[in-house]
């Protein structure tokens, strides 16, 4: 049984064992990737993919699972789920908490998936003449890249990505995969965080009401609405994130005004 206990929004979700994705006459049909089509539509020459976690704190089986362990009370608040697909349509939600469930459940089976169909998803890439970008937290904050790394070094296996990448607001994910490319979410209590990540040289994404500036500060401003592709950020970047769904109407501090708000928060 897993339940969700309305981390971000208000409804509960029963998940049925009959729908879950582990069992065996379902392993062949069920997908764990989906598509990404702000890179694909605005990035040409690659094609991208995404693993959808929920962002969701759940019980599954009577044990509490965290997706998001750095996410805030502001960021809770408004979280992604109540924007685009994910805040009009139940479906994404429940696959979303299904993969979530095959993840704790079923490790090895969720990578063994994850591995073939990342396989073929290079072999479309490289036919349509094009490199493959993947992001394997579309909505959580967790260690899969790990996880999986280690996963692949168990069975002997490898796996040939052009591109990893992510956001995060753990700095240790950042130290523990060099081969990915991380930008740094920054929330209204993560300061310290955010300042040791531009230190590193990564790049920062922010949530703002308005998108909008006369000074850059020093930085290169990106809007981070146009594409997915932040590993085509240059250095010394902060991405401009429009707050959307439920944000929009939010005064959650987690949403900064505009780009001069930020950075007089970051130079307290």
């Amino acid at each position: 049984m897993i339940t969700n206990k309305n981390m971000t929004r208000e409804r509960d979700y029963q998940y049925k064992e009959s729908d879950d994705p582990t069992q065996k006459q379902k392993r062949k049909r069920w997908k764990i990737l989906s598509s990404n089509t702000k890179v694909d539509k605005d990035m040409p020459g690659y094609i991208g993919a995404s693993l959808r976690l929920t962002a969701d704190a759940l019980y599954i089986d009577g044990k509490r699972v965290v997706t998001c362990p750095k996410s805030s009370q502001g960021c809770r608040s408004v979280c992604l789920t109540t924007s685009g697909h994910g805040g009009i349509n139940d479906a994404v939600h429940n696959a979303a908490y299904q993969r979530t469930y095959a993840f704790h459940k079923d490790r090895d089976f969720f990578f063994s998936k994850l591995h073939h169909e990342l396989v073929l998803a290079k072999k479309r890439a490289t036919k349509l003449g094009k490199k493959l970008a993947v992001r394997l937290n579309s909505m959580s904050d967790l260690p899969i890249h790990f996880l999986f790394n280690q996963w692949l070094d168990k069975e002997g296996l490898s796996v040939d990505v052009d591109t990893w990448y992510d956001y995060t607001a753990v700095p240790k994910y950042i130290q523990a995969n060099k081969d990915v490319h991380y930008t740094f979410s920054v929330k209204e209590n993560n300061r310290a965080d955010v300042m040791k990540a531009l230190a590193e040289g990564v790049n920062l994404a922010v949530v703002v009401r308005d998108k909008s500036y006369d000074n850059n500060y020093g930085y290169n401003i990106v809007d981070g609405d146009i594409t997915d592709a932040r590993f085509l950020d240059p250095a010394n970047s902060i991405v401009l994130l429009q707050s959307k769904g439920e944000a929009e109407k939010s005064e959650s501090k987690f949403i900064f005004d505009n780009l001069k708000n930020f950075i007089e928060w970051l130079q307290k």
